[in-house]
């Protein structure tokens, strides 16, 4: 995110600070190619979805300055995920909580982005065999996923933020693999929250298996996810119904972002809105504010190429 930030507003710096933190993540990543859990002193045992998202951040140093030495270190991290992972195409070693859970397609995704840059096949068939087993086994005729939340009181109506990541990691592997059932599963997801939105007007924070919402407050983590997801689908699509929804949402995250100055909050994101919402109560997550910043940022760029047109 900072990357392609500091590309598109000529920022260097920010590349600069970017690829830093790149250099610490690959200086702390495990013998065995993953990265843990927690904080960096507890020393914790590698966890699948944490090394996921690394991979992203190593990957995006490797195109950025074009050094082999993230390609390696990304590489390791993936042999490791396809060593865990079991034959029926879930993690459940190494996992959050040691729970199985179907939001690790968005461990699939930079799998099958590792596949697109090195022509491994194992990183194809790791990422694959795991869209298939949630398309297959998770993911329900309403196109709701079970399993799906990253706690288990709640299992039975996860969080927009899980869901999200879900759709996300299916519709990208969809289009890195080229295979358009992934494609479909995840557009049929993504209909059903755009439906919801264009009824309701907005999108809630919990979501049971009917769809219906089970709590008052917004994610806002989740909608960000949930826009960037959007303008995915109108890149593909041309459906200028995803464009015109992903915008509104993202006038509405707009109106949530601080704009205090002090204690270091300005231009951050809340977890809920309102504030006191049971996500992130009263936090301001920095991932909420890194999709929030991949929606505008995604905004920007669709808009300049409509405006081209």
């Amino acid at each position: 995110t900072l990357i392609e930030y500091a590309n598109r507003n000529k920022r260097d710096g920010i590349i600069t600070n970017a690829t830093m933190c790149a250099d610490w993540l690959v200086s702390i990543q495990k013998e065995s190619g993953g990265w843990q859990g927690g904080y960096f002193h507890d020393n914790k045992p590698e966890v699948v979805f944490n090394t996921g998202q690394i991979i992203r951040g190593v990957l995006a140093a490797y195109l950025e300055t074009k050094d082999k030495v993230y390609l390696n270190y990304a590489i390791s991290a993936g042999n490791w995920l396809c060593r865990v992972q079991s034959a029926s195409g879930y993690w459940d070693k190494n996992s959050y909580l040691n729970m199985i859970r179907v939001y690790d397609t968005y461990v699939a995704a930079p799998l099958a982005q590792l596949y697109s840059i090195t022509g491994d096949e194992k990183f194809k068939s790791a990422a694959s065999t795991n869209v298939e087993w949630v398309i297959n086994c998770k993911q329900t005729e309403n196109a709701w996923f079970a399993d799906c939340d990253n706690t288990v009181e709640y299992n039975s109506e996860p969080t927009l933020h899980t869901i999200a990541y879900t759709i996300d990691g299916m519709l990208d592997c969809g289009v890195i693999l080229g295979n358009k059932l992934f494609v479909k599963a995840a557009k049929k997801s993504a209909d059903k929250l755009f439906s919801i939105f264009n009824n309701k007007k907005v999108l809630y924070g919990r979501y049971d298996k009917d769809w219906k919402s089970t709590v008052k407050y917004c994610c806002i983590t989740g909608m960000a996810q949930t826009s960037v997801i959007w303008l995915k689908l109108y890149e593909l699509t041309k459906d200028t119904q995803y464009l015109n929804a992903a915008l509104k949402l993202n006038d509405f995250l707009i109106f949530t972002q601080s704009k205090i100055d002090s204690n270091n909050l300005g231009g951050a994101i809340p977890g809920s809105f309102p504030i006191w919402g049971n996500y992130i109560k009263y936090g301001y997550p920095n991932w909420a504010t890194k999709y929030f910043l991949d929606a505008l940022i995604m905004e920007e760029r669709l808009l300049e190429a409509v405006q081209d047109v």
